[in-house]
């Protein structure tokens, strides 16, 4: 099962990461990845699956349904 995130509490840039916070299926998580749009795939306009350094996937189902914030933090990407 991949996680859900439900909300991005904050994604950031630190040198040549980017760390996101985020609240999932599964509770709270904060991961790193190395190369954002290398570990950002579209699945459709609406729908990601995120990937961290580690290999752990998790699933944005619809962009459009996060809450203000998580969409301000989700354009830091685009």
């Amino acid at each position: 099962m991949i996680p859900r995130i439900s909300r991005i509490i904050s994604i950031r840039r630190k040198k040549n990461q980017w760390i996101w916070i985020v609240n999932t299926t599964y509770g709270d998580v904060t991961f790193w990845m190395d190369h954002l749009h290398e570990n950002v795939s579209e699945i459709n306009e609406c729908c990601f699956i995120v990937t961290d350094r580690e290999g752990r996937r998790y699933e944005i189902p619809d962009i459009g349904t996060l809450d203000p914030h998580s969409r301000s933090e989700w354009n830091k990407v685009k």
